[in-house]
């Protein structure tokens, strides 16, 4: 369920991203306050997801899901 809420809130951000890159003018501002909230959704996912696998020392299984550094986004 953690890595499940990693990837949605990943395309989420990834997405609020793109549309930052888009947004011009006034949209902007906008663009950036739901780009920013969705890295702060994101972050929390990768963290938690990370504290799973270390706390659980699931990293074994989960090889392919592994969360992303901070240092990485």
């Amino acid at each position: 369920m953690l890595a499940q809420r990693y990837r949605a809130d990943l395309r989420v951000y990834a997405e609020a991203e793109q549309s930052l890159d888009r947004a011009i003018g006034a949209k902007f501002s906008e663009a950036l306050q739901r780009a920013n909230r969705a890295r702060m959704v994101f972050e929390r996912a990768r963290d938690e997801l990370n504290k799973h696998i270390r706390g659980h020392r699931c990293v074994e299984t989960t090889e392919s899901m592994q969360a992303l550094p901070p240092q990485d986004i």
